[in-house]
């Protein structure tokens, strides 16, 4: 599915949407994995997903510290954990291990949104939800929704 949004605004309520949708998974985590430029929207976009899990901390992108976890209020849908995962600097299944996104991964209660999945995606389940986001015009972006591997 591709949808296209010309703004900010309409990236986070498409989020939000999304992740009102958003049902657990039985075989494991439910991981969303985000791909796109810098200044593409992924950050953006996970706070509205966020958002709409319920979380209202100030979501900020995880850059140094690689993995930031949420508690999921209410456990919504069955989810506890809410991870954001910025996988830019990863490069090591050793990497998973020491910012404990691979116990996340083993976690069946969890959302794991990953900005820059690509780094790291032979080391994603097979089963991820895949969000594209690329620049159109100066404010749109168009969002690609996929489940391939």
């Amino acid at each position: 599915m591709i949808i296209e949004v010309r703004s900010k605004n309409e990236t986070l309520a498409l989020a939000k949407l999304f992740a009102e949708s958003i049902s657990p998974n039985e075989k494991g985590p439910l991981v969303i994995a985000l791909q796109g430029d810098l200044g593409a929207g992924k950050t953006t976009f996970i706070k509205g997903l966020a958002r709409g899990l319920g979380i209202r901390k100030n979501i900020t992108s995880p850059t140094f510290l690689m993995v930031r976890r949420y508690e999921i209020p209410r456990h919504r849908g069955g989810f506890k954990n809410f991870y954001h995962v910025d996988a830019y600097r990863m490069s090591s299944a050793r990497d998973l291990e020491t910012t404990g996104l691979a116990d996340a991964l083993r976690d069946k209660r969890s959302i794991i949104a990953v900005e820059w999945a690509d780094r790291i995606r032979k080391n994603l389940p097979r089963k991820v939800i895949r969000i594209a986001i690329a620049h159109q015009k100066e404010n749109e972006r168009t969002i690609l929704f996929s489940t391939k591997k």
